[in-house]
This record gives structure tokens, sequence and C-alpha cells, in this order.
């Protein structure tokens, strides 16, 4: 509900981190995601619980007898106790009533049952009838409930007898649940699961063919319709599901290794439940928690369909995760990518862009002499509906781009390069800017790319070792994340490689330098493992949604107002519901950085610091050294003192070439440390020299080589006009605010403005269909409209314009959407309300036509809402709120 009324323009809070950007629409789909995945896996949780504490319950139709039959589990009990010959089995009943529910949610159950019956009669030593009687009842109850639409259809007859004789009808079971019951009904779920693993077969795609599950489903009526179109889940959706979506994920998991993918069940959770089902025991009964997960699928669909969310939504994802291994494709061609990467990132890389081909569709053969649904269709329904796309994106996001990019953005060392760089040549232009001896100030280093970068990594210790380091430190900080002991950083940092005033300009004076600063660095005791770059380091997320750590949480993310009863009654639920904040508040913490590639951001900083080094003139000078003096240069040892391998990366030129761009990084830094703009010298101007290349660079990288998340910016801006120009009074209230029922009522609020006189008044504002929601902690909900007084002019007459006079398109001009009030001045009828085009006491009006205002809709409420429910504040009540039905005056 929260994602659709982002994509309808009415999530609008100050404080929402989904307000403008562009790909907001995206990251706000992952966040819901990993919330119903949560849940799922807490369902899954608690059903293994239940079976290991309770081993007579051993599926989810045991839970339905219980539940739904206990005078016939009754009966059979102590029928058993009466006519057993044998050892009465205290969960024989349980154990029959069970499998005869199981029965009626398999295809042709009732041919099933007999066999079952006879089975248990045999065993149980009671009499055939008996059990054939209690069957047959169990099984007509059962099959009533878990009625098909398409079913249903057939069977009206029957189902009035039913309803006018016994007070049965079809999905009454969970009636008063209002997720999962009724026309949302769970068990409808099941029943199409359980009937569609039956026929599925290892090796053959299941091939639908349109109209035999119910309405087929159309992107391009979606696109033209509202969501008002679409009233259930159970029927509107049995055709997509059975014929579309369940199919391709079967086919899917039949073939590709999900086993494999680590961290599956964190981030791919219902695909994770569904391949274990697939590559089971398909004629086992389905579990609840894989049916819960399957049901939220087609809960996202159905909430969220409507004037083609659906279809834009699947677009933007598919067209996201395509991009991000698109991405990882072309960084990982040696041929094309000029940016000599260490191997292991290119085997790092290989083993990952092969994970794009877990989201593509397995072929099928088609009778094209009979219909059959169209693939593309089929596709965007089951791969790219808003759960299963998700889950897509989230793993695509969090173990090819965070998880992935924490081996590859520092594969050659290239992030610590550059931000060390920036860090030092920031520093350096603001002492630039602060000095008097400066003659030409340059502005400040503002680089976008770099600085985003730097904020991601600011907390990240391999990079920072001992902190961030200021002016005077530069170089021994450098050192130390580059894996240097603090006494060997401190020693190496002492050490003036290049000159303040003349520079390194020579490879014997590199060599002098190499020779000086390796006689500082004799033994292991110098040197240390090189720290790792860890996600959660950089991560909130992460460490939340793939690690699952919780145990650092505060009081501000528990639930509260809890009693002992109740934490001890719904301890589980209490925390998955903080849990769940707490991994919410960590993924908007990291929203600035999701949309990013981290190893396409680690091939462009590796790609910079390399012209860097060819632009100071340090490649040449490191090229020479090594032609010139190949023995000083491979001494064969580590600066550890281990001998290295023969024709390993260690030993490679790319390596050496590396360590020699260290040497003079370090030095650079060092020169930076110790140069003042008093005394410059060529410190100033290659400091300069490396800013303005870095500007330079920078400016000239585009985002689409590293942002991944597909955001079409004409759009977002159609689709913020189409917002605006919105008629109010066509398309439908929002989800589980439409005030159809006292469980779904419309949330009004007060808006409080002063008159023209100066008196505080209060407005009881009905909202309209796209007035935006702004609820508040408390459980209020607050106006979401800035008053700015009155916005009205006078009439020649002297005399104001009523707003109720105003036509459609006047209204729609000055930004109405659909809130109305109570006006005196007009009888008391309901009246559009704009902020600043209300009434006022101290006005005087032309006269309102109210029956014209009536017929166009402008004045009083539309018949279809004359008794929709509201809930208005409660003044004696803080954030209490008091439930009413709407109506006209008389």
């Amino acid at each position: 509900g929260i994602l659709k009324n982002h994509l309808r323009g009415q999530l609008q809070h100050p404080d929402s981190p989904f307000s403008e950007d562009k790909n907001s629409d995206l990251q706000l789909l992952m966040e819901c995601t990993v919330v119903s995945n949560m849940a799922t896996e807490s369902v899954r949780v608690a059903e293994n619980d239940l079976y290991a504490n309770h081993p007579h319950i051993q599926s989810f139709y045991h839970v339905l007898a219980l539940v739904f039959f206990p005078p016939i589990l009754a009966d059979i009990k102590k029928k058993i106790v009466e006519e057993s010959k044998g050892d009465c089995d205290p969960n024989a009943a349980l154990r029959f009533v069970g499998d005869i529910v199981e029965c009626s949610f398999h295809n042709r159950g009732n041919d099933k049952i007999p066999g079952r019956v006879k089975k248990f009669a045999k065993k149980l030593g009671i009499k055939l009838s008996y059990l054939e009687e209690q069957a047959k009842m169990i099984h007509m109850a059962t099959s009533l409930e878990t009625q098909l639409a398409m079913e249903e259809a057939l069977n009206v007859t029957q189902n009035q007898f039913f309803e006018s004789h016994g007070q049965l009808s079809a999905h009454s079971w969970l009636g008063n649940s209002q997720y999962i019951g009724g026309d949302r009904c769970i068990l409808n779920t099941q029943n199409i699961v359980q009937k569609i693993m039956g026929i599925a077969q290892n090796t053959t795609k299941l091939v639908g063919r349109p109209g035999f599950w119910g309405p087929p489903f159309s992107f391009d009526d979606e696109r033209k319709t509202t969501p008002s179109s679409t009233k259930c889940i159970r029927g509107d959706f049995d055709e997509p599901f059975a014929a579309n979506i369940l199919p391709e994920l079967i086919a899917i998991c039949n073939q590709a290794p999900f086993h494999a993918l680590p961290e599956k069940s964190q981030l791919l959770t219902v695909l994770d439940l569904l391949h274990q089902y697939v590559r089971g025991d398909r004629t086992s009964p389905v579990p609840i928690a894989l049916t819960f997960g399957l049901h939220a699928i087609l809960t996202s669909m159905f909430v969220l369909h409507g004037e083609g969310d659906l279809s834009r939504l699947a677009e933007c994802t598919k067209g996201s995760y395509n991009k991000l291994f698109a991405q990882l494709n072309a960084i990982s061609d040696r041929s094309v990518t000029p940016t000599n990467n260490a191997p292991v990132f290119y085997s790092n890389i290989d083993m990952f862009k092969n994970i794009v081909n877990f989201a593509k569709p397995v072929g099928a053969q088609y009778d094209f002499q009979q219909a059959f649904l169209d693939p593309g269709v089929a596709e965007k329904l089951a791969f790219w509906n808003p759960l299963i796309g998700g889950e897509y994106l989230l793993y695509g996001t969090y173990l090819c781009s965070i998880g992935l990019g924490s081996a590859t953005i520092d594969s050659m060392g290239q992030l610590r390069f550059t931000l060390h760089l920036y860090n030092a040549l920031k520093q350096y232009r603001e002492q630039q800017q602060q000095s008097s001896a400066a003659v030409a100030v340059a502005a400040a280093l503002e680089v976008p790319i770099v600085q985003e970068i730097d904020k991601v990594f600011a907390k990240t210790k391999a990079v920072w070792v001992g902190g961030r380091p200021q002016k005077g430190s530069f170089c021994k900080h450098f050192w130390m994340a580059w894996g240097m002991s603090i006494g060997c950083a401190t020693q190496l940092a002492s050490l003036s490689s290049l000159d303040e005033n003349r520079g390194m300009s020579s490879s014997k004076a590199f060599m002098a330098s190499i020779c000086k600063s390796r006689k500082q660095q004799q033994g292991p005791e110098l040197t240390r493992q090189l720290d790792v770059i860890y996600p959660e380091e950089y991560s909130a997320s992460y460490k939340r949604l793939v690690q699952k750590i919780f145990t650092d949480g505060n009081a501000d993310y528990s639930v509260r107002n809890v009693t002992k009863e109740a934490m001890k009654k719904d301890k589980q639920f209490i925390d998955l519901l903080t849990q769940v904040n707490m991994t919410r508040d960590s993924m908007e913490e990291d929203d600035d950085f999701l949309p990013f590639n981290l190893p396409s951001v680690g091939c462009i900083l590796l790609e910079f610091t390399n012209l860097l080094s060819k632009h100071m003139g340090w490649d040449d000078i490191i090229d020479e050294a090594m032609k010139l003096y190949p023995e000083e240069m491979r001494e064969g040892k580590t600066i550890g003192g281990r001998k290295m391998k023969p024709g390993g990366f260690n030993s490679s030129d790319l390596n050496f070439k590396r360590q020699g761009m260290g040497h003079m990084w370090g030095s650079f830094l060092s020169l930076l440390d110790k140069a003042s703009l008093e005394n410059s010298g060529v410190a100033v101007a290659a400091a300069d020299k490396a800013a303005e290349f870095m500007e330079e660079f920078f400016q000239g990288i585009q985002r689409e080589r590293y942002v991944f998340l597909v955001g079409n910016e004409e759009e977002n801006e159609a689709k913020t006009s189409s917002s605006r120009c919105r008629n109010p009074l066509e398309g439908v209230y929002p989800h589980g605010r439409s005030g159809k029922s006292p469980k779904e009522p419309m949330e009004g609020f007060f808006h409080f403005k002063y008159s023209k006189r100066g008196e505080c008044k209060v407005r009881m504002i009905k909202p309209g269909k796209y007035t935006p929601y702004l609820p508040t902690p408390d459980g209020d909900v607050s106006t979401p409209y800035k008053e700015e007084g009155s916005k009205t002019k006078p009439m020649p007459s002297g005399k104001y314009r009523h707003i109720a006079s105003y036509s459609l398109d006047e209204l729609i001009d000055i930004g109405w959407d659909g809130a109305m009030y109570s006006s005196k001045t007009a009888s008391g009828n309901y009246v559009p309300f704009v902020a600043g085009y209300d009434s006022d006491d101290s006005d005087k009006y032309e006269p309102i036509d109210i029956r014209a205002g009536k017929r166009s809709g402008i004045i009083g409420l539309p018949p279809n809402e004359n008794g929709l429910y509201m809930t208005i504040p409660d003044f004696n009540n803080q954030g209490g709120r008091t439930l009413v039905a709407l109506k006209n005056p008389t």
C-alpha cells in the first residue's frame, strides 16, 4: 500500500527518503520485498516449530482439521475407543481427517479418498461405512470451501442450496481475516499450488492456455484501468497465477541451481522455498510458508495493479536487473576494459555475472495450431511481479554489487589511493582558500562522484586505518592503509622521497628512494595483513538483511507500550516487528549508494589512478626503473620477507608497477604533508595539477557506467504531471483507506488556519482520492497542506466567488486533489477544499448554484460515497480516532 501511494504521488512526507529521487520507486520496492520476505521467513519458522513441538501435527492440513473439524474429530476418536480391536492410537483420528482434507486439495482428490478410507478402516478395525460417511462430509465441506472461481460459476445451484440449508458458503473459513480470507483467501492459493504441483514435471514446462483458469490478465488493460477493475485476488488472479506465474517459476527452479547460490534464503526467500519444494516430493503437502510467500505475490499484484503501475514497475525492475549484469559483463571483458585489473577480479566477476541466467524463462514447445499464452506476458508476470522482481533486485544489489563490491572495488588498491588523495587535496584547497599567500585562489575541491564514494566508505577501517588523517599525517595513514605497521609507516613518512622544490624527475632518484625505504622495511614485523573491506562496514542494511545481525539494536526500534502478558504471548511477532523496523531504517540509511554498481565503481577508480599516474609522469619513472634496475626491483621477496611464487601475480610486472605506484602515491602525500604555500616550489604546482586532473576526469564519467537502477526521468516527470492533472472525481480511494468498511475507513484530518479577522479556524477535511497521506507517530493524521493565507480576490462587485462555484477544470488548475469540507456558506454541503481558497466568515459571496454544483459533482458527496466510513480525530484522546459514516445533509 505504501508503494502504491508513492507511485500515485500520495506519499509526500517531508522526512521521507522517497520523495523526489528518480530511483526511489525501486528502492521502496526492495524495502517492501524485504518486509514480505521477513514475514514469510517468520511463518516458516513458526511452521517448523509447530511440527517439532507437536509431532502429531505433520502438515498444514492437520491444522485445518484441528481448527475446522473438531466435532468430527471428537466423534471419530470416540468411535475408535469403542470399536478398535488394537491399541488406540490417540492421533489416528487427526491423521484420518487431515488426509481427507488434503485429498480435497489434490487433483482428482475424490478418487483418492476410497483408498485412504479402506486403509484406515482396516488399520483401526472400525466400520468402513462409518468412515466413508465421515470422509464424505469432510470432503464436501472442504471442496465447498476451496472452490475455484471457475467452479463456482458451474455450481451456482448447489452453492445456493448449501448456503440456504446448511449455512455453508465458499471461502468462509477465514472470512474474518481481512488479508487471507474471503476474496483474498489464502486457501484458494494453497489449492491452486497443490493442484499445479501435482501435474508439474521435471523436464517439461507446463504451458497454460488462455481462459482455462479464469479471465486472462492483460497489461494493456492494466495500463488503461484503475485499481477498482479488479475486486479480489481469488478469481481475478487465478489465471495469471496458475497459467503464468507457477509454470514459469517451477520451470526455472527445476533447471537453475538455486541451491548453489549464497545467502539465497535471506534474499530470495520465496524462490528458495519454492526451489526446495519443487526439487523434493511434489505430491507431499505444500508447506503453508511457501503458500504464504506465493500469496504475497498475488497480494502485491492486487495492491499495485491499475494505472499502468504493475507494468511500469515490471519494466523498471527487469531493466535494472539486466543493466547491473550488462555492466558486470562489460567490465569483465579484458579486451575492452583498459584498467589492467588483478586476475582475481576477473575470476570473481566471471563467476557472479552468470547469475543473470537465474531470471531467464525456460524455453517450451508450443503447438501453434492452438492458442497459447504470450511468453512475454508470462515472463513479466512470473519474474518481474513486484515480489519476485523485488527478490531478484535484492539479490543483485546485495550480492552482486555490495557483496561482490567489497572484493573488487579495491582490487588494486584504487579505493584507498583515490580516497586518501581526495582527502589530502581537499584539505590542500581549503588551506589555499584560507591563506593570504595564495595569489589565485582555486575553488574548493568538489568532485561529486568521489564525494559520494567517500561518504559511503567514511567508516571503513580498512580504508582509514587510525582514522581520517589531517595535514602532516597524510603519508603515514596511507602507508598504514596499504599494509604497513605503524612503526614502518612512520619511518616511511619521515623520508622525503619527493623533494619539495625539485620533485622526483628520474628513475635513478626513484630507485634511490625505493632502496632507502627498503632499509626501513626489513622483516615481517614491519608489515601486517592488509585489512579486508567488509560489506557490513559500509552497508548498514547488509548487516541486517544478509547477516541477520540484530543484537546491536536499541529501544528506538522496539515495539512500545507492550504489556508483559502480550510480550510473553506474542514475542515472536514483536521480535519480527522490531527487526523489520531495524532493517527498514538501515536500508534508508544506505539509500544514497544502493543504486551504485560497486564493481563498476572500482573499475572507474582504477582507471583514474592509472591515468593520473601517467598524467603526473610517474608511469614513465616506474617503467624506466623496472627496465634499468630489474634485479633491484625484483628481489623475489615480499615486503614482509616472504619468498614470491614464480609466475604468480605477486611476481608479475603488473603488481610491481602497482607497488611502484603506491610508493609514488605515498611520496606525493608526504610532499603535501610538508608543503607550505609560503615556500611552495613544485608542491603547489603538482597538487594543482593532480586536483585539476581529478575534477576533469570525474566530470567526464557518465552515471550510466555505475548506476544500475533504471529511473526514466521523462517518465517520472510525466507521472508527476499526470498526477497534478488527474480528475479528482475519477479513480478510486487508496488501498486500505477506501471507506467501504469500518476496517478500511478514510482518515479525515484537521486543517488549522487563521481567518482574515485573526481568529483560529479548524476545518475537518474529508480526504480525496489523490490527497497526500501524512500519518503521525501517535496514530493520528496531519494536514498535508501548507497554510499561506487567503488566495482569493474580490470580484468587481466587491463580493467573492465561492470555491463551490468553480468549474472542475478551474479546480484542477489550482491543485484540487478531491478533498472536501462542510461549508456553512453552501448550506452545510460538502465543497472542494484547496488551502487558501476556502470560505471566510468576513467575506460576502456571490450566489452559489447548488443544484448545478451537485450535477457536476463539485458539491456534495457522490451517491456512491454516501455512507462510506471515515475516522476523525478525537479531541478527548490524543492520537485516538472516532469512526463516523459520511452522509449528505438532508
